[in-house]
């Protein structure tokens, strides 16, 4: 597929980005499988966000993220979140195992009524999967969404602009369907949504527990400081 170009331009006077740019799907969707590819700006882009998103329309909305953090240096950082029922703050870092800047990489979601997974290049690095009293997202459709935006509180170099990223649709297969109405995608019919995904298979939980050992960097889940009580959700986070 094409690649699109977002670019972010700033202000030499003031240092801020003060013009950015992204994407939203006409569609919306009730779950999937959402494959970006992404090449990051390969300038000085301490301060600049290259983001992925699904995201939903409502005061109390929900959102998944891939988040690529600037730099002027290894080690890039890719951060994930979630917004649940209009509740964030659920990060985790990654410290990324090849340059963003250099060349397309993918970064997927599969979004299913069992299991949420985030994807790069096809190894899964997190997973949110449905339980009995806790919050999951199955009841509001999501747009898909991409931009390239400015970190806040983070000054940025003016003489480093225009920050250009590219993305390129690689494989978008979602059930389409109407605001209200995430009911109708929730059926076997979608290949997503078939028994042999509700978790990962053999091969992707050897992945899963490499790269997390591996390259997780930080885990909201395991910060006391921050959660004193550990978020309901995180304790089935583990395969």
């Amino acid at each position: 597929m094409r690649a699109c170009m977002y670019v972010c331009t700033s202000n030499a006077h003031t240092e801020t980005i003060h013009a950015c740019s992204g994407f939203e799907s006409v569609s919306i969707y009730g779950s999937g499988s959402f494959d970006m590819r992404i090449k990051a700006p390969d300038n000085n882009s301490t301060g600049v966000i290259t983001s992925f998103y699904l995201t939903s329309r409502s005061s109390r909305h929900d959102e998944v993220s891939f988040q690529l953090l600037g730099s002027n240096r290894p080690p890039y950082m890719l951060n994930t979140n979630m917004i649940l029922y209009g509740e964030g703050g659920k990060d985790q870092m990654f410290r990324l195992w090849f340059d963003p800047t250099k060349d397309y990489h993918s970064y997927r979601f599969l979004w299913n009524p069992r299991q949420l997974v985030f994807y790069v290049d096809n190894t899964p690095i997190r997973v949110f999967k449905k339980n009995p009293g806790v919050y999951y997202l199955s009841v509001q459709t999501m747009f898909v969404m991409g931009s390239v935006t400015s970190q806040k509180g983070v000054t940025i170099d003016p003489k480093q602009t225009p920050y250009t990223a590219w993305f390129q649709a690689s494989k978008i297969e979602g059930c389409i369907t109407t605001f209200f109405n995430i009911e109708r995608c929730i059926g076997p019919e979608f290949w997503w949504n078939r028994a042999e995904f509700s978790a990962l298979n053999p091969r992707e939980k050897e992945l899963y527990r490499n790269a997390r050992k591996t390259y997780l960097d930080y885990d909201y889940c395991s910060d006391r400081a921050r959660y004193p009580r550990e978020p309901p959700e995180c304790r089935i986070y583990e395969q």
